[in-house]
């Protein structure tokens, strides 16, 4: 087990809270994978609860089994979080870290005596988890891909859509601007409830970010429909590709850094 922090609350230290990352072959990671594996009273994987039913199972399963790196976030020594990491090496650029999936509980809506007694993180400190790892790993970059719902949140905290990066330029500062603005009003439109801005926007974003979006293979699986909405709903089931630098990005014009 490789702890990148712990904090532990003062008047309960044997209660187990903070980000703990698990990495390697070792049993650690092994049995941390067992544990979000398991099926609760509901028959339900302990790993889909806490994405709290959004993400399907067999995607939950397959993310957590093929994970070398798994962060957890513990609250008063439950799991209220977890993220399922993978490293990768591209030929040109070297090694990053891929994020294939990440869920944390949301805090309760009522609040309980004992709740001050214990320390409660969100996702973002698992974020600061694995942006540490890639550094001392040497990792050039963390990767994902975001649906719609959560750009907003990934985009706040320094991740930008992996196409900004590909025209030669450290930053194309064009798509940089044409990327602060959409992204701005899908949240002003998720703020608002407004589903059918929400879906323009995307179609948008979609069109202008999702790389490979006009490439023969993505066309290919979406070859059935003539419809732009469903050609767009694909891309945003699978996530757009974005990305947060950990050192300074490479000068490449030849293509996205897969």
């Amino acid at each position: 087990m490789y702890i990148v922090y712990c904090i532990y609350a003062t008047n309960m230290s044997s209660a187990k809270n903070g980000i703990f990352v698990y990495e390697g072959t070792n049993s650690d990671i092994q049995q941390m994978k067992e544990e979000l594996l398991r099926t609760n009273v509901h028959r339900t994987l302990v790993g889909a609860r806490i994405c709290q039913d959004k993400i399907g199972e067999g995607f939950v399963r397959e993310a957590i089994e093929g994970a070398d790196i798994i962060v957890v976030n513990y609250s008063n020594s439950n799991i209220i979080g977890f993220a399922a990491v993978t490293t990768h090496n591209h030929k040109k650029t070297g090694k990053y870290l891929y994020i294939d999936l990440i869920c944390n509980e949301p805090p309760p809506t009522m609040q309980t005596r004992d709740m001050d007694t214990y320390i409660r993180h969100g996702a973002k400190a698992m974020l600061d988890a694995i942006e540490k790892l890639a550094m001392t790993n040497g990792c050039f970059c963390v990767k994902l891909s975001a649906i719609d719902y959560v750009i907003p949140y990934y985009y706040r905290f320094g991740y930008n859509f992996e196409r900004v990066f590909i025209d030669g330029e450290d930053i194309n500062t064009y798509l940089q601007t044409k990327q602060q603005q959409l992204i701005t009003e899908l949240r002003q439109a998720q703020i608002e409830k407004d589903t059918k801005t929400q879906d323009s926007l995307m179609i948008g974003i979609i069109k202008r970010f999702y790389i490979g979006f006009y490439g023969d293979k993505y066309q290919s699986d979406v070859s059935s429909s003539d419809s732009t909405t469903d050609r767009t709903r694909l891309a945003d089931t699978n996530g757009i590709p974005m990305i947060k630098m950990i050192t300074p990005p490479p000068h490449s014009s030849s293509s996205h850094w897969g």
